[in-house]
């Protein structure tokens, strides 16, 4: 059903493309916010500079820094777009943002 409670140790998973937001919790998918543009717009809450969540920023951008990652990220966006499978990536290659529940 649509709306519960989240509690401390609740998994969100947002998965962002052109077409909009994939929304996922504890792992099972709950639906997609389809909207053009809503995906770079959610994670713009999250990566400028006015972060919501300075720690998750520094996490994403210190475990997706490295050449190794950068190609991993890369490899990624080409099998996307070779396989016409586009719902997981946006134009800037992120493919989602995983954020916890902090309170109960």
């Amino acid at each position: 059903g649509i709306g519960g409670q989240a509690t401390k140790g609740t998994s969100f998973r947002f998965d962002c493309s052109r077409e909009g937001v994939g929304v996922s919790v504890n792992g099972m998918e709950q639906g997609v916010a389809a909207f053009n543009g809503l995906g770079s717009a959610f994670v713009d809450v999250y990566m400028d500079v006015n972060s919501v969540s300075p720690t998750l920023k520094d996490s994403c951008m210190s475990t997706w820094s490295s050449d190794d990652r950068k190609s991993i990220a890369a490899s990624l966006v080409e099998f996307t777009s070779a396989s016409g499978y586009s719902n997981q990536v946006d134009s800037n290659g992120t493919t989602a943002v995983d954020d916890k529940a902090s309170k109960q």
